[in-house]
């Protein structure tokens, strides 16, 4: 079996059932005979399978037209060559996605099948829709208790996303139809005792004797089969019931001989199958007698290899004498490398009695030291930690959340910091798996007014897929285009300007579209609200401090806003980054500053240096995870987070993460050394600002070759992988003096990239690098 488009699975697939099993088929023909006796005007047959109950609807004059509906295709193929007649089609087709026309309907039946839908309250809509004023449902569901008794006997079904007690579907079908009326279907066995017709005259009348059904219950559990239901208008309702007459309905089904033999049978041949077994067996028995004659053969050759397994034995003594000598040269390593460690010590006691910072930090980043590329950004990271500390000591911070992925290695660095402040100082940290995307669509409010501000203010140009994905509700895109009436290409159509653009605009009229944007938005919200308490002993803080790398602050934007649906004016968040270069939805009450360097307000004395290659905190601040994509509630109230795919893992692992522990050693270093060395904060300021204008804007070829090796995976807004490779192409001396001239005269039709030095060496004429440089060194005056 498999699952179809619309989310429900298709139990009745000609592959799945076999029809030629007499109880099995009785089982679901009663069904179509008792609607056979309600149906009228125009019928459509969701989940019709391979079509056999059409013919049975047909019968009823009453039927001018039926439709039978059914994902499978070889289901559709089986029922159009097998139950194709007058007044009968067959087309592919779900319960919300049919092509039938809203309001056609007289007469639509939903049998099996709402147990399989993700969402029966969506489903039960789409059937709503399309009956005419007076249509009326006809359907039914397994009952919970027949479902379990099914699983104890034969296993769980995976295919039953629902189980329905009759209170439950009576709910349902309030909530969606005026009226309803609800039968029980038990398949059982009895005997049917019934006037012989035979008996009669040939000049008898002949007469239908009304007949009654009698069970004794005292001693069974009565368990009902399925629960069988009509629905619609009050009107309609009434009115099948008054057709049906007597409420209480007795369908014959086949002779107990007949399902004996088609239940015993196949036990008959087991059992011939196991004596077959058993002469197997024997002759098995015999063939291992014969093995064991081989195998007191095989003892013999066994002592002749026990002779050779004493040779072997000398070789492995001799192979042991050699183990002792490499265990003796292994030792001798141990001596080394612990000789290398005292060394090292006294190293740092020889940096910590140096007269100058200056001299300190050159001995500790002394290049014979480590050949690692970027390593002094490990004291630029520094000044950021320290920065943090004291400004989140000055606002009385007592828990700081550091946001993923970039936090991950921050909180480390931040945590270490701290180590050496006394415990009663130290702020609480926690690690908060969050992501543009995950924190997104729980951040937005009520669909009839969201704007969708902050995706929309930086991406615009992008197709309706990647909305949706950015929602992280691209799983429902097939279902989303079919209601639409578009393709999947069309979904995926960039538009130029997509808020006004008006394929857009029928996203948002749709109702399904509305029901899944909100119910995600609460659900999400919902385990997101537990997540967070989780970290924080239960309870939310009023005021969120939160910590990220930068650049605009859209995680913390969404924070807030999701904060504010629920807090309104005492909404409080506070973020401390890295950089901000812009200011996003920066307010009173959702404040943000850029401790290292900053673009709100007024600038920084030192925003052009740290400014320059901005990226390279975030490749070099990377975690050792995907992208989180959602948070989920399970049924036992447990938070669940979901992960995108982690395409960067193997780039991270490779070439990322051993640059970043050696950043990460050199930090713990700079904790224990600094502290140590009288260093003012003018003093701290301006090593950090040489050495990392020294990376920025003097790299080593090591430097320049590791970074255009590396990539970043873009996960909101758009979904591409961004290349740090500025090229190596041979450039003319031509096309260097136009890049030039552009520069100077016409620096809007110029990107310089995200390393703007690099991109001048490589396209500028020669020198051009070094005198930016020598602008930028004037620029930032530190």
């Amino acid at each position: 079996m498999e699952q179809s488009k619309s989310g429900y699975i298709n139990m009745e697939r000609c592959s799945d059932l076999d029809f030629t099993n007499s109880s099995l088929r009785d089982e679901h023909l009663h069904r179509y005979q008792l609607a056979a006796l309600l149906a009228h005007g125009t019928v459509v047959d969701c989940a019709c399978g391979i079509g056999y109950g059409g013919p049975i609807l047909a019968k009823n004059t009453n039927v001018n037209k039926y439709i039978g509906i059914d994902p499978a295709i070889e289901a559709i193929q089986y029922a159009t060559t097998n139950f194709k007649f007058d007044r009968l089609s067959y087309s592919l087709g779900t319960l919300e996605d049919n092509g039938v026309p809203p309001g056609t309907v007289d007469t639509c039946v939903v049998f099996e099948t709402l147990e399989h839908t993700v969402n029966p309250s969506i489903a039960l809509h789409a059937v709503r829709k399309m009956l005419s004023e007076n249509g009326t449902m006809i359907g039914s569901v397994p009952s919970k208790e027949f479902d379990e008794l099914c699983e104890a006997t034969y296993s769980a079904n995976p295919y039953h996303l629902h189980k329905f007690e009759i209170h439950e579907l009576v709910e349902l079908l309030k909530s969606t139809f005026e009226s309803h009326f609800i039968f029980i279907g038990e398949f059982t066995l009895g005997t049917l005792f019934r006037k012989f017709e035979g008996s009669k005259a040939a000049s008898d009348p002949v007469v239908v004797v009304e007949g009654s059904i009698h069970a004794d219950t005292k001693d069974q559990e009565n368990i009902y089969g399925s629960i069988f239901f009509i629905a619609g208008s009050t009107v309609a309702v009434n009115a099948s019931i008054k057709r049906i007459g007597k409420v209480n309905r007795f369908f014959k089904s086949i002779p107990k001989i007949k399902l004996d033999i088609e239940e015993n049978l196949p036990l008959r041949v087991a059992f011939n199958r196991s004596e077959l077994m058993i002469v197997q067996r024997d002759k098995a028995i015999t063939d291992q007698t014969k093995m064991i004659d081989a195998r007191d053969i095989a003892i013999t050759d066994q002592t002749n290899m026990i002779d050779e397994r004493d040779s072997v034995i000398i070789d492995l003594g001799k192979m042991v004498y050699e183990r002792d000598l490499a265990l003796n040269a292994h030792a001798s390593s141990l001596c080394l490398r612990d000789q290398e460690i005292a060394d090292y010590t006294n190293l740092l006691g020889t940096i910590c009695k140096t007269t100058t910072a200056d001299r300190a930090l050159g001995t500790l980043f002394s290049k014979e030291h480590v050949a690692l590329p970027f390593r002094d950004m490990s004291l630029t990271l520094y000044l950021f930690i320290k920065k943090l500390y004291e400004t989140a000591v000055e606002d009385e911070v007592n828990i700081l959340y550091f946001f993923a992925r970039e936090g991950q290695l921050l909180k480390k660095m931040f945590d270490c910091y701290q180590s050496s402040i006394p415990k009663a100082s130290q702020i609480k940290t926690q690690y908060l798996l969050v992501s543009r995307r995950s924190t997104f669509l729980m951040s937005l409010g009520d669909l009839n007014s969201e704007t969708f501000e902050i995706l929309f203010r930086q991406y615009r140009c992008i197709s309706v897929y990647d909305f949706l994905k950015s929602l992280d509700l691209d799983a429902y895109s097939p279902q989303l285009s079919a209601a639409m009436s578009i393709t999947g290409e069309e979904l995926r159509e960039v538009c130029n300007d997509l808020p006004s653009a008006p394929i857009f605009q029928k996203l948002l009229s749709l109702k399904f579209f509305k029901d899944l944007y909100e119910t995600e938005r609460v659900a999400r919200s919902a385990a997101f609200k537990a997540y967070l308490a989780s970290l924080s002993n239960g309870v939310i803080p009023d005021f969120l401090h939160v910590v990220d790398v930068g650049w605009k602050g859209t995680i913390q934007d969404n924070i807030y806003n999701w904060r504010k649906q629920a807090k309104g004016v005492d909404a409080n968040v506070k973020g401390y980054y890295v950089g901000l270069i812009a200011e996003g939805i920066k307010t009173s009450k959702n404040k943000k500053v850029g401790l290292l360097f900053s673009n709100s307000g007024k600038r920084t004395a030192n925003f052009h240096l740290f400014n320059e290659n901005r990226a390279l905190f975030e490749i070099l601040l990377h975690a050792d995870h995907g992208s989180t994509l959602r948070y989920k509630l399970t049924t036992s109230n447990e938070v669940e987070i979901l992960f995108d795919d982690f395409s960067e893992q193997v780039m991270v692992e490779q070439l990322v993460a051993p640059v970043s522990l050696t950043i990460l050693d050199f930090f713990r270093q700079l904790v224990f050394l600094l502290p140590k060395l009288t260093v003012s904060e003018s003093q701290l300021m301006r090593l950090v600002a040489t050495r990392h204008f020294n990376m920025v804007f003097s790299p080593t070829s090591q430097e320049i070759g590791w970074i255009q090796k590396i990539f970043h995976a873009e996960s909101f807004g758009v979904f591409v992988a961004s290349r740090f490779d500025t090229g190596n192409k041979p450039i003319s001396n031509m096309q260097r003096l136009s890049f030039t001239y552009r520069l100077f005269f016409n620096r809007k039709d110029i990107d310089l990239g995200f390393w703007p030095w690099l991109t001048i060496k490589n396209n500028g004429i020669p020198k051009l690098h070094s005198v930016y440089s020598v602008y930028r060194r004037i620029q930032n005056c530190w």
